[in-house]
């Protein structure tokens, strides 16, 4: 779950912004775990 940081108990802290405004911005986000580490493949339709 991402955590909305512009709720009111959010909104101070420093961190957790990056994964929020990917999933606002990004029409679909998938993480894949990797034996080390993760995948994040994100995807955007244009519109021509």
């Amino acid at each position: 779950m991402v955590r909305n940081p512009t709720k009111a108990e959010n909104i101070l802290k420093g961190n957790g912004r990056g994964v929020y405004l990917i999933s606002i911005f990004m029409d679909d986000v998938k993480y894949i775990k990797l034996k080390k580490g993760m995948r994040v493949v994100m995807t955007k339709f244009l519109q021509r």
